[in-house]
């Protein structure tokens, strides 16, 4: 069985960048969020097993949110530092 946190974490945060440095719609925001929704709750499915996916402790969404918060505010302020350095162009 694949422990899938690895991934479910990448996947994540590469959704989390786009939005951040993109000033997304709300489609993309709805397709994004789905995509998230989906690599979090497929170990939990039926199908999950099948797929060689096993649930995750709950211990590691508590992590995954401090990961993902941490990220979206380095991210944040290294975009902010680059603007004003660089400009918006």
């Amino acid at each position: 069985m694949k422990n899938i946190g690895i991934g479910q974490q990448g996947s994540l945060q590469i959704h989390l960048a786009i939005h951040q440095f993109q000033a997304g719609t709300v489609g993309q925001l709805g397709v994004s969020a789905t995509v998230m929704a989906l690599a979090i709750t497929l170990p939990f499915t039926p199908a999950g097993p099948g797929l060689g996916l096993v649930p995750l402790p709950a211990a590691y969404f508590g992590w995954l949110a401090l990961i993902l918060a941490g990220y979206c505010l380095l991210t944040q302020r290294v975009k902010t530092w680059f603007i004003q350095r660089y400009g918006y162009n």
